[in-house]
């Protein structure tokens, strides 16, 4: 006699391995997805900076500079993090910030300055 199929020990197992899989994969995934979008804000606070020291090299200081040449138009970038520009009083110093919203949320505020200090949260560097 010849039976066609499997057992319902062999499906068992067959949804064990997946989910087994997919428990180990998910965490991995979604780490991944927040270090990508952490460096696609990085790369848009440097280039934010660059443009304010060419600025700052016009014109001696950055308060003519507060209108950042790029638009951030909604991207995978913008929707997780808002950049914000602060210039100090006398015009010789600036703060750049990436602010994370929706599900980066949690990955703290990164910030660059007129002296290249980068932060992420509290800690130094971005890292």
């Amino acid at each position: 006699m010849k039976t066609y199929g499997f057992s319902l020990v062999e499906l068992m197992v067959v949804v064990s391995v997946l989910t087994i899989l997919a428990i180990v994969a998910y965490p991995t995934y979604t780490s991944y997805m927040t270090k990508t979008r952490r460096t696609n804000a990085m790369g848009l606070l440097l280039q934010d900076a660059a443009f304010l020291e060419r600025c700052y090299t016009l014109n001696g200081n950055y308060n003519s500079c507060t209108t950042l040449p790029y638009a951030h138009s909604p991207s995978d970038t913008t929707i997780y993090y808002t950049i914000t520009l602060s210039v100090g009083s006398s015009g010789s110093t600036f703060t750049l910030t990436a602010t994370p919203t929706g599900v980066q949320a949690t990955d703290g505020n990164l910030t660059l300055d007129n002296n290249n200090v980068q932060k992420r949260g509290t800690t130094s560097g971005w890292n």
